[in-house]
């Protein structure tokens, strides 16, 4: 079963796409076959008619350990990749790495609720956020073991393969225009086809940031830094020159779906009331007592029995959606970050170890803190016509606050942050650039953070209806169908504790990420005018693109 755990590990970064309807009568020798001819699509359509549910699963994860590790099997027979890829199965159109989501819903499809499967953690469990937190079908969001972070270095020995993309989108481009108009029109023509949507497609071109939104003649661009892409350990799409990663399309369209209805969206992770309740019990029971370092640890564990589980909330997304997936756990990481538990960078002590400098605010009560994450930015210039408009300082915010504890398990906002939980936050927010370098999930809620102000000016400023683009597939309601993934609906609290003259006792009472993006995108004390715009608008419309993007410089 160990072996198994690895294979479907490693079935992360790879990418199939399943047709279900073939059907196989000896779906091992089909797989063999396949796999030996490199045409993965066939090799996981022969497993996943298999209906024998241990059988299936094997044969899935050879499936993954073929494309993944085995790249070159076809090569060696003397198979070209351009015949490996000339199948009648949809192709991937983007490179020889490409989203590994399709085999995980495929996986996940095909063994939930099988015993295979069950034994890494219950039915229709994914390990796919990066990082060492994971979602299981339970809902429980859980730091991984010490045994599974030693497992992902096996994955490091895999070959980190670069995306197939053509000249201009594999070239690093301080400013690349994307076109909505042709995104849509190439999605919407995958769909219609019934292929998978190309990887190029999903990875709107390359983009690692939105500097620029224009409303063009019928269309509507978007620009910013872009690069060609491989794919990290953890099967994400990262810049070939930056390692930053790269946005992703869903992501977008679930934003600009959202806007439909709300004005901002965001989450929290919350501890129970019953729950802290019983940890006051708790914390009166030993009041006073002296314990050695023995004791400390029991009450410790008895102060985290207490707290127990703390809920996750998502609102203004679809819960199931990728942009919820990285809100969570940005802000669980947070969390981790300032409990201490998780090591941020240099310029972002935990709490504790500010608390330990600066002494003089050790007072022994029971704390819950509060840090949340939301939407910066500087301000957003325009032109004169309200056509084209630039991001400026677009970033993360950490922002924090002290609740008060009640009785009966009940939260009080003070409004006020104690000086040490303000400096962290403050230290949050300043460093955040070199967290986000180090720490890919920082980058990726950056990433989402300009696609939602893009999305926002899009549809607050009626960009799209005063260019008559109705946005077609990726409209409310419309055919394209982004990722889901399984919910995150519950976590594990935090106790941080040390042991200082008076002790201290912290909990994360609260937090999450709020992006009140609507009202930042028509903020009129944010809004400047910029009439160099106007020329960099000029050179966007006017350089030729290359299929849906073009390089201006």
């Amino acid at each position: 079963m160990t072996g198994l755990r690895s294979l479907l590990k490693s079935a992360l970064a790879a990418a199939v796409v399943a047709t279900p309807s073939l059907a196989f009568a000896d779906a091992g020798s089909d797989v063999t076959e396949a796999l030996a001819a490199g045409r993965y699509a066939d090799a996981a359509a022969a497993a996943t008619g298999e209906t024998d549910a241990d059988t299936r699963a094997s044969l899935l994860s050879q499936v993954a350990a073929a494309q993944t590790v085995g790249q070159d099997v076809s090569a060696a027979a003397g198979i070209s990749r351009v015949d490996r890829m000339a199948t009648p199965t949809p192709e991937l159109n983007g490179g020889s790495g490409a989203d590994f989501s399709q085999l995980i819903q495929l996986i996940q499809n095909q063994t939930g609720g099988q015993d295979a499967w069950e034994a890494f953690g219950g039915a229709g469990t994914i390990d796919s956020f990066e990082g060492g937190i994971r979602v299981d079908a339970s809902g429980l969001l859980e730091r991984a073991t010490k045994r599974d972070q030693r497992t992902r270095l096996a994955e490091l020995r895999r070959t980190v393969r670069t995306a197939d993309l053509s000249e201009a989108m594999g070239q690093t481009a301080s400013l690349r225009i994307v076109s909505l108009r042709d995104l849509e029109a190439a999605a919407a023509d995958a769909i219609a086809q019934g292929d998978a949507i190309p990887e190029t497609v999903q990875r709107l071109g390359g983009l690692t940031r939105v500097q620029y939104v224009f409303a063009d003649e019928g269309d509507i661009l978007l620009g910013g830094p872009a690069e060609g892409w491989a794919y990290d350990a953890a099967g994400r799409a990262v810049g070939t020159a930056t390692g930053a990663p790269i946005l992703n399309l869903d992501d977008l369209v679930v934003v600009l779906r959202s806007l439909d209805v709300v004005n901002n969206y965001g989450c929290s992770i919350d501890p129970r009331p019953k729950n802290l309740q019983a940890m006051q019990q708790v914390l009166a029971a030993n009041a006073g007592r002296s314990f050695s370092p023995a004791g400390t640890r029991r009450s410790v564990q008895q102060y985290q029995d207490a707290l127990g589980r703390q809920d996750i909330g998502v609102h203004g997304v679809p819960a199931d959606s990728r942009v919820a997936r990285v809100m969570v756990e940005a802000d669980y990481r947070m969390k981790l970050i300032g409990a201490g538990e998780f090591t941020g960078t240099a310029g972002i002590p935990s709490y504790f170890d500010l608390i330990a400098a600066h002494p003089e605010h050790i007072n022994g009560s029971f704390r819950g803190l509060r840090w949340w994450l939301t939407l910066d930015i500087d301000a957003i210039a325009a032109d004169a016509d309200g056509r084209s408009f630039e991001l400026d300082g677009c970033s993360v915010r950490c922002q924090s606050e002290n609740q008060l504890i009640n009785a009966d398990g009940s939260r009080t906002g003070t409004g006020q942050a104690q000086p040490m939980n303000e400096l962290f936050a403050a230290n949050f927010t300043e460093h955040y650039g070199e967290l986000a370098a180090s720490q890919t999930i920082f980058a990726d809620l950056q990433g989402i953070f300009d696609l939602s102000l893009a999305a926002a000016l899009i549809d607050r400023e009626g960009l799209d209806d005063a260019v008559g683009f109705d946005r077609g597939v990726f409209a409310t309601g419309g055919a394209y169908e982004p990722q889901h993934y399984a919910p995150a609906r519950e976590v594990e609290s935090v106790v941080a504790h040390r042991v200082y003259p008076g002790g201290q006792v912290v909990i994360q009472a609260a937090g999450g990420v709020a992006v009140p993006v609507a009202a930042l995108a028509t903020d009129p004390a944010l809004r400047t005018i910029n009439v160099r715009l106007d020329s960099v608008e000029k050179a966007a419309t006017e350089t030729p693109r290359d299929g849906f993007i073009a390089n201006v410089r």
